[in-house]
């Protein structure tokens, strides 16, 4: 948990709507920032997290491909609870977080943590957050605080 915010839940997870999936023979939490309830025009991405049983969460960053002043409207209008997105969003994120661990953790740069997707034709990027990162603290500070606004 951070020092500087007032928020008392741990897990960034927890603070968003959640749904359990099964993948396989895998069972995951996956949560996600409810976007429509933002009108902060200048937020050109969204998070969604997902977990596994008995394994730390993994935080990514979905934002489109585009010029930011479309990137709103596109965010907006995606259905996070879409089974299909959530496949394709956990399969794409094991595939970055495997990449990922077969690296020296001195070595990972941002390149690697990306991964881009198609979601309704569009091409957005979506990017890895690795627990213990400064990426992770600084997007999960952001995160918390849009959040919080919507809350209020």
């Amino acid at each position: 948990m951070f020092s500087e915010s007032n928020d008392p839940v741990e897990n960034i997870s927890d603070l968003m709507p959640s749904t359990t999936i099964k993948i396989g023979e895998e069972e995951y939490k996956y949560s996600y920032e409810p976007y429509p309830e933002i009108t902060a025009m200048s937020a050109g991405d969204r998070a969604f997290v997902y977990q596994e049983e008995n394994q730390v969460d993994k935080l990514f960053q979905l934002a489109p491909e585009v010029p930011k002043s479309e990137a709103f409207n596109l965010l907006k209008n995606i259905d996070m609870q879409d089974p299909q997105l959530i496949l394709t969003l956990i399969s794409k994120g094991n595939e970055i977080v495997k990449r990922c661990n077969e690296l020296d953790d001195s070595k990972v740069s941002f390149t690697i943590l990306k991964e881009g997707i198609e979601i309704g034709g569009m091409p957005f990027n979506i990017t890895y957050l690795p627990e213990n990162s400064m990426y992770r603290e600084t997007y999960e500070k952001r995160i918390r605080n849009r959040i919080k606004r919507v809350g209020e």
